[in-house]
Formats: C-alpha cells, structure tokens, sequence
C-alpha cells in the first residue's frame, strides 16, 4: 500500500493570522484501489503565517518663525521594499501653527495598493525615522519714551511708545502706558506697558511673540520758587534777637497748596555780625500731607546786624605846682551811664600821668 499526501491550507495576508496547514491523503493497494477507508491518520498540523513586510521611511524636521500659518513638512524618503506591482502613498499631516503646539514628530500617513487597486496596507510594517517640526516665537521690541515734567502735583503719563519689528502678516498690536508719575521722589520710574497682539480675528497670539521691552524713565522737576526775608539792626542789649517779620515767598505755588515760614536765626553779640536771616520752611497740600520735597526753594535773605552801645565816659581834671613828681587823677564817669545794659558795670583805669609842666588828657 502506498501512502499519498500533501498540504491544502494556504494563506496570503497578514490579516489570515496563523492556520492550520491541514493536509489531504489517500492510500491505494498495489491495484492503485483506493483504500483509504481503512486506515485512520492522526494529524499535527504545523502553522502557516504571513508576517508583515518591513520598509524604512525618514520624515525630515523644520522649523518656522511664527507668522500665523499652519506648516508641514513632506520631505519623506523610503527604501522602496514593496512587492512588486505594489505602490506607496505617502504623505506628512502633521502641522504646526503655534509656538504652543510645541515640538511634534513629523510622523507620516501611508497607503498602500496591490495592482488592482486593492489595499494591502496591512500586510507591511513601516521602520521609521521620524524628524520633529516646531514653531518659534516672532521677535519684536517694544520700546516706551522718557519724558519730564515740572511738578504741579497732577499724575503724569507718558503716550509715547512704539514697536520695531515685523508683526505676522494680518495681525495688529496695541499697547498701553500704566506707569504713573506725580512727585518728585518717584524720578526714574520705568516707563511700563502692557501690550497685546490679535490676529484677523480678533483672537489674541501674544505667546508667539518674543518681545523685548525696552522701557524710558519718567521724571518730575521740583518747581523752583523763591523766598525772601528782611534786614534789621538793633543796638546791643544783651539779648538773642530774631527777625521772621516780612520772611514771603514771591512765586506762586500749586493751586491748593500753601506755604509757612519761620526764621529761627538768632542774633546776640555785635562780633556776630552780619549774619543770615536764613528761613525754614514747609509747604503743605489741601490734605495737609508735607510736599516740600517738590519744591527747590531759593532764598533772597536779608541780615541781621547788632550795632553797639555809644557810651561817653568822662575823666576828672587835675593840677599842681611842679614838685619832679607824676602827676595823676584816678577818677572817670560815664555820660550816659543809663545805657548800660541792666547787669552791666562800667570799669575804668586811668593811666595817663604827667610830672613836667604842661597839658595831657
């Protein structure tokens, strides 16, 4: 008897999976009668299977300065390892429009058909290489004036402001000065801003934009005035003398705001002579709030001066015949003795002397 057998399981796609490879037999006398009937074969079947055929595909990376558009990239290259009459679609879908999309990979979409058109995609397994494409911020610079103002107790806001740089195509910016000047003490404040940019829409785009912001100062001046303050003399009493009488300030201050004046200096001794009528001062708001600090005050200042007493002191007169001995008189008064400062005393040393005839005070 003769044993006949061969396979009859096939398979061709991948998507057939793993089957069994069954077999069919006969067995035949030496007639060539068929007498399969009397026997009973046990079959272990092996698997058949398809697995995918591989190909290598490489997607390149780029990178776009942002200017509203969406952005692919399709250079795509593969190693061609199809079977034959088999053909690739192949195309890179992947975009970017925004620098918060971020880094992508430039991961392709493929298709691919048998002769008759038919899609046998399944049956390859691509090996890829993937190349990334992002967006980078558009750079701008946004600079903001300096300007200056003479202090008048008003807040004061500069408007001048300006950007360089290419804005994408459709696209608008507005900015705005917030900073805020009103007082002397706050010069070399930075000039700050806020800004915005939208597109055709209306839509804001501010995080694909680097700006560099280039701020000016802003400064208040004092306002200049000018005080003055009198002269006066007094004749030496022994006593501290001060003169605020007529002290004014001659230019006009801010509207509401007011000014006090004292003069402190004081004056005793003649040897003091002249000195500075110099005033203190503080100017005050409506609020009574101290805003001398925005003033640069000049002062014009008078003098103080103590003159001193005239007084008149008289000696006595004296005589005698001639002996070759001095002559002196030791005795002095004063005129006008009621001058004299209470407290004070007149002291007085006569040395004049005389011993040959003649005159001498």
């Amino acid at each position: 008897h003769t044993f006949d057998a061969h396979c009859v399981t096939e398979v061709t796609n991948v998507a057939d999976g793993a089957k069994d490879n069954k077999t069919s037999w006969t067995v035949t006398d030496e007639y060539g009668v068929d007498v399969s009937k009397n026997y009973t074969v046990n079959e272990y079947c092996g698997k058949l299977k398809i697995t995918p055929r591989e190909f290598t595909v490489t997607t390149g990376s780029q990178t776009w300065i942002y200017d509203g558009q969406a952005h692919t990239n399709q250079d795509i290259t593969h190693n061609n390892r199809f079977v034959d009459g088999h053909e690739i679609s192949i195309d890179c879908l992947v975009s970017v429009q925004n620098v918060a999309d971020g880094t992508k990979q430039n991961k392709p979409t493929w298709t691919i058909v048998d002769g008759a058109g038919n899609d046998v995609s399944a049956n390859y397994k691509e090996i890829g290489t993937y190349g990334t494409i992002r967006i980078v911020p558009r750079e701008i610079t946004i600079t903001s004036g300096s300007e200056t103002w003479t202090y008048d107790a008003q807040p004061h806001t500069s408007t001048v402001i300006e950007h360089t740089g290419e804005l994408a195509p459709l696209q608008s910016i507005e900015y705005e000065n917030v900073a805020s000047i009103t007082n002397v003490q706050e010069s070399g404040k930075k000039n700050t801003f806020i800004w915005q940019v939208t597109d055709e829409n209306g839509i804001p785009v501010n995080g694909n934009y680097k700006v560099t912001e280039q701020c000016g100062t802003l400064r208040i001046l004092p306002r200049e005035i000018t005080v003055t303050t009198e002269s006066k003399t007094w004749q030496y009493d022994g006593n501290p003398h001060t003169h605020a009488t007529g002290a004014r300030c001659v230019d006009t201050l801010v509207s509401g705001h007011t000014i006090a004046l004292d003069c402190t200096v004081s004056i005793t001794e003649v040897a003091e002579s002249p000195k500075k009528n110099t005033a203190t001062w503080k100017i005050t708001d409506a609020n009574d709030a101290n805003v001398s600090a925005n003033y640069n005050v000049t002062q014009i200042v008078g003098e103080l001066r103590i003159v001193p007493i005239d007084l008149i002191a008289q000696s006595a007169d004296a005589s005698k015949v001639y002996d070759g001995t001095p002559l002196m008189k030791g005795t002095a008064w004063l005129l006008n003795e009621a001058l004299l400062v209470d407290g004070h005393e007149f002291r007085y040393t006569v040395s004049a002397s005389i011993t040959d005839v003649g005159n001498k005070k």
